[in-house]
């Protein structure tokens, strides 16, 4: 992997980790809806660093990678919709907390969450 792509990737793993923590944490209800580039947004907003990752393919393909890593895990229980966004297609990920240990944590203590779901995103290769 090379030094860009290593850099990447990790930005990928904390955009997902600070994007889910902080979309939960402001959660008025049980549940938050967000596609990839709202992800990247709201962790953008908590860590500068992150709004390097630009809308390219290469960085939303790496970011839907570990998401899926993370559902397919069963480390979070996100439901996936494909809707149509003019003539694009898009997919909306909704996440309830019912049965989400991430939600507890992340409205706890933030910190705790970023961790769990790093660890949890471990050092795979997108």
């Amino acid at each position: 992997m090379t030094g860009i792509t290593r850099k990447i990737d990790e930005l990928a793993k904390r955009a997902i980790a600070i994007g889910i923590t902080e979309l939960v944490r402001g959660a008025r209800g049980t549940a938050v809806s967000f596609t990839i580039p709202k992800l990247i947004k709201t962790a953008a907003g908590v860590e500068e660093d992150i709004a390097t990752l630009r809308k390219t393919p290469i960085s939303m393909t790496i970011v839907k990678h570990y998401l899926n890593t993370l559902i397919s895990n069963n480390v979070v229980t996100i439901n996936v919709e494909l809707k149509l966004d003019g003539k694009r297609r898009v997919h909306k990920y909704f996440m309830y907390r019912d049965g989400n240990a991430v939600w507890g944590l992340a409205k706890e203590d933030s910190s705790k969450a970023v961790e769990y779901l790093m660890n949890a995103m471990g050092d795979s290769n997108a």
